[in-house]
């Protein structure tokens, strides 16, 4: 099976993330294609960088992408305009049955991403989501029907550092990808109030690093802080939250019923809070240490269970090949 995973982005390695599942664990051939890379992006997790132009002894990334997407057998699209995939010359290669749309984090919930792939809707294609199931719950209120979840592809055995938390402190980290949205400055003024009243308290923000440094970073702290956005509307987790789990940390997350729902073991993991009760979830955690030990096994568990690399290939073998027959 020969794969491609084309998208304008790729943030923080999802697709590098995924293409190595694929090859690992199925034996495909996946090519990760994208159009630009961010800070987020660690070198060589590209394939094809699609804005690199051409020299005297190579072609450009248009060029060569263009012919690396003759050969495939399903496209995985994600983060792509209509204007980037007419020059790709996508249009003239899809068809009902040899690709999906991946969806993950805002641009699911505001429904951008309608306008960048709309003249494939008619088409009904499968809409993928990652992270937690409310996106999913987002796409399906839009009326498309053909909408599933798989969730994030983490390479636990490789990828994440041991953790090594400061034994004279208790360490909240937090990591933003987008202060207004994640409630970074609320909660930085909490934990002030936090660590006044606790001077065994620190405050870890990570921002404007590479994957693999936040990584590391954050194996250092005890508790992840991921958001409190109940006034937003969106109440969901995300792949801060996921790295915490993955680095044996207690998650501290707004999320609505809806997810809770469907994965009915997140209830004994995740720590619930919201805007008025943030305070008040941080330091029953911070002032309980067998508490923050017992969730961090459990949350190691969680995402051992759904969101390992292993897991997520088979369920992304099982969608494909039923696309593909149909």
């Amino acid at each position: 099976m020969k794969v491609a995973i084309i998208g304008g982005l790729d943030i923080g390695k999802l697709a590098w993330d995924l293409k190595r599942a694929f090859e690992k664990y199925l034996g495909w051939e996946v090519v990760n294609i994208a159009w630009e890379k961010t800070y987020l992006d660690a070198p060589g997790t590209i394939d094809i960088l699609v804005s690199e132009p051409p020299t005297q002894f190579r072609l450009g990334g248009l060029q060569r992408a263009m012919l690396a997407m003759q050969d495939q057998d399903f496209f995985i699209l994600r983060w792509l305009g209509q204007e980037q995939m007419a020059q790709l010359g996508l249009f003239q290669l899809l068809r009902r049955n040899n690709f999906c749309i991946k969806l993950h984090g805002t641009e699911g919930r505001i429904g951008l991403w309608l306008y960048w792939f709309y003249p494939l809707l008619q088409m009904d294609p499968f809409i993928v989501t990652s992270f937690d199931y409310s996106l999913y719950e987002s796409v399906r209120r839009m009326g498309l029907r053909n909408a599933c979840h798989i969730g994030h592809a983490l390479h636990l055995d490789t990828d994440f550092p041991q953790p090594n938390p400061n034994p004279e402190y208790v360490t909240v980290v937090h990591a933003p990808t987008d202060r207004s949205k994640k409630d970074t400055d609320y909660f930085l003024d909490v934990m002030k109030r936090v660590e006044e009243r606790n001077a065994k308290v620190k405050t870890l923000l990570i921002e404007g690093k590479s994957r693999e440094e936040c990584l590391k970073l954050k194996a250092t702290a005890n508790i992840t802080f991921d958001q409190a956005t109940s006034h937003l509307g969106i109440g969901t987790f995300g792949r801060s939250a996921l790295e915490g789990m993955a680095l044996s940390q207690p998650v501290i997350a707004q999320t609505n019923a809806w997810s809770m729902s469907l994965y009915p073991d997140l209830a004994d993991i995740l720590v619930q809070t919201d805007r008025l009760h943030l305070q008040e979830s941080i330091e029953s955690l911070v002032n309980n240490p067998d508490r923050v030990k017992e969730l961090g096994a459990k949350s190691r568990a969680f995402v051992e269970n759904h969101f390992s690399a292993p897991v997520t290939a088979r369920r992304w073998k099982f969608l494909i090949e039923h696309i593909m027959s149909t």
